[in-house]
């Protein structure tokens, strides 16, 4: 079973992706979803979010952030920005021990990315 899981599995991570070529690739996500791990560990030890498998969730996460990059369907599925935003609200809304502070968070992020938006 295992096997084949794998096998699987190598349907929906191309098996090229796992050439040399894209070794860096590979690295980098590896980084993000360790971050990932670490954020919701904080999220956890912190009482924001529910008792979750942080290796899971985060893979998962990047998971869903994967596929609307690869989708890349802005008339079907709004902008980049519209969709990283549909994406997060779905993600939280999963995994904060109180949803209905989401609308603070989101508000707390937006007015992070003012501060660090494109320089005039």
């Amino acid at each position: 079973m295992a096997t084949e899981s794998r096998e699987l599995t190598s349907i929906f991570y191309l098996p090229e992706l796992r050439q040399p070529a894209f070794k860096e690739a590979q690295w980098q996500r590896s980084r993000l979803i360790a971050f990932g791990e670490t954020q919701i560990k904080k999220g956890i030890e912190t009482g924001k979010f529910r008792s979750l498998n942080t290796v899971l969730t985060a893979e998962q996460i990047f998971q869903l952030t994967e596929t609307n990059l690869i989708a890349l369907q802005p008339d079907k599925l709004g902008s980049p920005l519209e969709q990283a935003t549909e994406t997060t609200d779905f993600i939280m809304r999963g995994i904060l021990l109180k949803p209905s502070r989401l609308n603070s968070i989101a508000r707390k992020a937006g007015a992070c990315l003012l501060r660090i938006g494109p320089e005039d």
